[in-house]
């Protein structure tokens, strides 16, 4: 919740907008969340979703290798680091 706080990428009730997340149970189980964007335009859901990839990204530790594909520091075969 820290990280989503200190990145204002929580909904705003006051606003109604913002990132709301669900299947938080699936996390730590499949390694997967679901979130859903809110914005005043759809430039600005999509703004708050590619924010909100690129913060998990950051936080969990992705790189992005050749194409841009991510690319997790625990897989064992990154691209150009033979």
């Amino acid at each position: 919740m820290d990280i989503l706080v200190d990145n204002n990428l929580l909904f705003e009730s006051r606003s109604e907008t913002g990132v709301l997340f669900h299947m938080i149970g699936a996390l730590s189980q499949y390694g997967k969340v679901g979130v859903t964007c809110f914005g005043n335009s759809i430039e600005e859901a999509e703004s708050l979703y590619q924010r909100t990839v690129d913060t998990l990204d950051h936080e969990v530790g992705v790189a992005k290798g050749m194409g841009g594909q991510a690319i997790r520091f625990l897989d064992r075969d990154i691209p150009g680091m033979e």
